[in-house]
């Protein structure tokens, strides 16, 4: 290498470095639902994180009271830590304020395949989500009920979660009654 480059080379590497350049894939579209009134109907979600770390969201269950609940399973591969930046959830209007705080229900930790001592119960949803040092997957998963009457169209967002020191945002999910099936669900 020519001498001339060298200089050039170390302050592209520098600048790089500070910006803190990663080859980490682009994240998904923040605010996914894109479809004309968010007229497609997703049996789930996930969403990947960093890491191998991801969050699956089930199909949403329509409550008695017209509220809704959703079942979120956080899995985290051996040796990985994602910090939560909040342990609450809530559903807002669409690019707007706050209508409901989600309540959640029993916290289990399973470390797949699932013994004769089946899942962990834990006292509620950890700020800071562990994977195993022994080389299993861990799952915490847990419902996430909101009472009603809701709107016709709300949004999710999980909290943002720290891995590895980088903070990362998580995607809106977007809800809506969907009339011909009878029930509110997640929709793109």
């Amino acid at each position: 290498m020519r001498q001339s480059t060298v200089p050039l080379l170390s302050l592209s590497l520098a600048v790089c470095l500070a910006a803190g350049c990663s080859e980490a894939p682009p994240p998904a579209p923040p605010y996914p639902a894109i479809s004309a009134g968010c007229a497609q109907w997703q049996d789930s979600a996930s969403l990947a994180v960093a890491d191998s770390i991801h969050l699956n969201v089930s199909t949403p269950r329509t409550l008695d009271d017209g509220g809704v609940e959703l079942v979120l399973a956080y899995f985290l591969p051996a040796n990985s830590r994602a910090d939560l930046a909040r342990t609450g959830f809530e559903l807002t209007l669409p690019h707007g304020a706050a209508i409901a705080s989600g309540r959640i229900g029993q916290v289990e930790r399973l470390i797949p395949p699932v013994g004769k001592d089946g899942p962990i119960v834990l006292p509620g949803l950890p700020p800071r989500l562990l994977g195993e040092a022994y080389g299993a997957d861990v799952i915490y998963r847990f419902p996430l009920r909101f009472a009603g009457p809701l709107p016709e169209r709300f949004d999710l967002t999980p909290p943002a979660m720290t891995i590895a020191g980088v903070r990362y945002p998580m995607r809106t999910l977007t809800l809506r009654r969907f009339a011909q099936r009878g029930a509110v669900g997640l929709c793109s």
